[in-house]
């Protein structure tokens, strides 16, 4: 038996993808940080002790946002498969249409309603009124 998703959980979902998004930006955007270091030279044109730069991300950090970033994703997968089902099973093609847009597109209510011909209130509507029955 399908187990109904109210508008709570579909949220939820949504704010998921927008998390998983968040933290996969964060992996991207990691500076690497300089650390001096002192080395001997090894070529021949410098034999003499100087200090050379190295750039590195914190790996400690780094491991752990991929670590958070894949717990994440598992729940997500898991969560979009039970979603694409229950939506799979809503009769209505027009609002199966409105919860592919909200809550697997993460659109606004105004995209939507633009994408559909209707104001951003009719579709916002639509999905309430599916709700309270």
């Amino acid at each position: 038996r399908l187990e109904m998703m109210d508008k709570k959980q579909l949220e939820s979902l949504r704010m998921l993808y927008i998390e998983v998004d968040e933290l996969a930006g964060d992996i991207i955007s990691l500076k690497p940080k300089v650390v001096i270091d002192s080395v001997t030279g090894c070529t021949p044109e410098r034999t003499d002790k100087h200090v050379i730069p190295i750039k590195g991300i914190d790996m400690e950090e780094y491991i752990h946002l991929q670590k958070k970033l894949a717990q994440k994703t598992r729940k997500l997968l898991k969560q979009i498969d039970k979603m694409e089902k229950w939506i799979d099973c809503v009769e209505d093609s027009e609002l199966r249409t409105i919860f592919r847009l909200r809550y697997q597109k993460g659109k606004t209510w105004a995209e939507i309603g633009q994408s559909l011909g209707y104001d951003r209130r009719t579709v916002a509507r639509k999905c309430d009124m599916f709700f309270e029955n």
